[in-house]
C-alpha cells in the first residue's frame, strides 16, 4: 500500500475496497469501471463493453465485475468485519434482513463487507491474470529460433553470436545473466523454490536466483542494491523489447544501448569485483550486439500496441507545472503538501494497434 500509488497515508486495502465497492453510506457511490478513461470499441478485451465516446465501461460497477468473475464464497456473505482502533478485525454476527449480503446496510467506516475485505485478493488476481496474457514471444529472435533463418538480419545474427559466446570466443558473455529464452536468469522457471536473495553466499559466480554481485553502476558503498556496502547485488532484468525501454540500468544511468554495451565492454561498473575485466569487443561487434538487442528482441505487437498489447486511454504523471524555483500546489487537505501532477495522455487503442509507433522516452 504505497502512499504514492494506490493508497494514501494510513489507508488500508479494505478501505480502498470500500471506496470501490460500497453503494450506501459512502460519499463516493459505487465507481464505474475505468470511469475516467476512454475505451476503444475495438479493444481486444473490453471492446464489447466500451461506452465510447463516453468514458468507462457499460458495466455499472466494480462490484458487478467481482460478482461475475470470482467464486461466491470469496464475496457473498451476510457477515461483516469490524476493525478496532488497534487494527484487530472481528467477524460480527450475520445480518438477517433477507438481503443477499450486507449491501442493504449503511456501514460505519470501521466495518467492512467480505467484498471490501477481500479487495486485495480480487485486484491482485485480476492484475496477475491480465499480465499473464502479455507474453511477448513473436520477436525476430523467436521466429529465428522456430526455423525462419531470415527472421534476423545478418548483423543481428552476428549480434546473437556475440550475445551467447564467451569472451574467449569473441563474445560478450551476456547469456550468463540474461539467459535465453527468457533473457534473464531470474525467470520464474529458473528460480522456482529459490529465495529471492542469496544471503548465505552473495559472491557465488553462478547465482541460481538471478542476483549477480558487483555489476552495479555505482560502487556498492553508494548503491548496494540487495547486497551490502561492500558487495552490490542486483537482479538481472529481462531484455525482451529493451529497444523500447530507455533509459537503462536500475537508476536510469545509461541513455542508450550503445552506452550499456560500452559499460560492460570496459569491464562493467565502478565496483570492480571478481571477474570485472574488459570484454575487448571490436566496434563492429558492439554495433552487431546493439542491433540484436534493439530490433532482434522487439515484438512488433508491442511496438505497434496490437492485441494483446492494446489498452484503454491512460494518463501518466509527467512532472508538475512550475519552474526551477517552485511548482503549483495541489491544494490537498490530507496534511502533506503536494504539487499538482501534470498528466500526459496515452490515447486508447484497439486490437489493430497503431500505424506509427509512439515516441520513446528519449524522444
Amino acid at each position: 500500500m504505497s502512499p504514492f500509488e494506490t493508497s494514501a497515508g494510513g489507508r488500508t486495502l479494505p478501505e480502498v475496497g470500500a471506496k470501490f465497492l460500497r453503494k450506501k453510506g459512502q460519499k463516493l457511490k459505487s465507481l464505474r469501471p475505468l470511469g475516467k478513461q476512454l475505451v476503444d470499441r475495438q479493444d481486444s478485451v473490453l471492446g464489447s463493453n466500451s461506452r465510447y465516446r463516453k468514458p468507462g465501461l457499460d458495466i455499472a460497477s466494480y462490484d458487478q465485475l467481482i460478482r461475475q468473475a470470482f467464486k461466491k464464497q470469496w464475496w457473498k456473505s451476510k457477515s461483516i468485519i469490524q476493525v478496532d482502533s488497534n487494527g484487530t478485525p472481528t467477524v460480527l454476527g450475520k445480518n438477517d434482513d433477507g438481503n443477499e449480503s450486507e449491501e442493504g446496510l449503511t456501514l460505519p467506516t470501521n466495518q467492512f463487507s467480505l467484498r471490501d475485505w477481500n479487495f486485495s485478493l480480487f485486484s491482485a488476481l485480476a492484475m496477475q491474470k491480465y499480465l499473464s496474457t502479455l507474453v511477448s514471444d513473436q520477436t525476430p529472435f523467436d521466429k529465428f529460433q522456430a526455423g525462419n533463418t531470415n527472421a534476423l538480419t545478418e548483423q543481428e545474427k552476428s549480434g546473437l553470436t556475440v550475445f551467447v559466446n564467451t569472451p574467449a570466443n569473441g563474445g560478450g558473455n551476456c547469456n550468463v545473466c540474461h539467459t535465453i529464452p527468457e533473457f534473464t536468469r531470474a525467470s520464474v522457471r529458473r528460480t522456482a523454490g529459490v529465495a529471492s536473495t542469496d544471503s548465505t553466499d552473495p559472491l557465488i559466480s553462478n547465482p541460481t536466483n538471478g542476483f549477480f554481485p558487483n555489476y552495479g553502476v555505482r560502487p556498492a558503498s553508494d548503491d548496494p542494491g540487495a547486497g551490502n556496502t561492500t558487495t552490490s547485488l542486483f537482479k538481472a532484468p529481462a531484455l525482451r523489447n529493451i529497444g523500447l525501454t530507455a533509459p537503462y540500468m536500475h537508476n536510469g544511468g545509461k541513455a542508450t544501448l550503445e552506452q550499456v554495451v560500452d559499460f560492460y565492454n570496459r569491464g562493467r561498473g565502478d565496483d570492480g569485483g571478481p571477474g570485472a575485466v574488459p570484454l575487448n569487443l571490436t566496434d563492429a561487434k558492439k554495433a552487431d550486439l546493439v542491433a540484436f538487442l534493439r530490433t532482434g528482441l522487439t515484438d512488433q505487437r508491442v511496438l505497434l500496441e496490437k492485441a494483446p498489447f492494446d489498452h484503454p486511454q491512460l494518463f501518466i504523471p509527467n512532472g508538475h507545472p512550475g519552474n526551477q524555483s517552485s511548482v503549483t500546489a495541489s491544494g490537498n487537505t490530507n496534511g502533506t503538501p503536494t504539487a499538482t501532477d501534470q498528466l500526459m495522455e496515452i490515447p486508447a487503442v484497439g486490437r489493430n494497434g497503431v500505424t506509427t509507433p509512439k515516441p520513446n522516452f528519449l524522444e
